[in-house]
């Protein structure tokens, strides 16, 4: 089971779907010309008309990222950057979370924040109030977590039900 997570410059708005599109094909699964984009009513990007192909985007400091795969999927990257890193935790992470970073000195805080939030989209949940309650310090009992860092400075992750085989694409691959 193969997913692609690209990796390139923020597009303009107008722009962002035929850059999807041009994902898929690189990834060798082109989109028909029926699939239409929509976005669930939590705010979860969606193809209809594409069969099970399934794609996520985030963006971060002008860097954009799309993951599409056979199936759903989420994807988050964040820059590293100074934050409060422990009233963040205590609002949104699940204790034992919490407890990770405190005896890590919060090292692992942006790996943990994009697989929960990878998470979260996987689910189409979002961020809401059970954001708190699953743990990604733990296995997902309905999905797998890829973590990677595509620059320095910044993380990301992929969640899926089952990952494989990732190819990671840079913009210059489908420019």
């Amino acid at each position: 089971m193969q997913h692609t997570v690209y990796i390139g410059p923020l597009p303009e708005k107008e722009e962002a779907q035929s850059r999807v599109r041009a994902v898929f094909a690189a990834a060798g699964q082109p989109l028909n010309a029926k699939a239409r984009f929509a976005v669930s009513e939590r705010g979860k990007p969606l193809l209809l008309g594409a069969g099970e192909a399934g794609y996520s985007i985030s963006h971060t400091g002008g860097i954009w990222v799309c993951a599409c795969g056979p199936g759903p999927v989420g994807v988050d990257v964040e820059r590293e950057r100074a934050c409060d890193r422990a009233g963040i935790a205590r609002r949104f992470f699940h204790p034992q979370e919490q407890a990770h970073l405190e005896q890590t000195g919060y090292a692992d805080f942006f790996r943990i924040w994009t697989a929960k939030e990878s998470y979260a989209k996987f689910t189409g949940r979002g961020i809401d109030s059970a954001f708190k309650q699953f743990n990604v310090c733990a296995p997902l009992p309905d999905a797998q977590l890829w973590h990677f860092a595509p620059l320095p400075g910044v993380i990301g992750c992929l969640c899926a039900p089952k990952i494989g085989q990732v190819r990671l694409l840079r913009a210059e691959e489908i420019e």
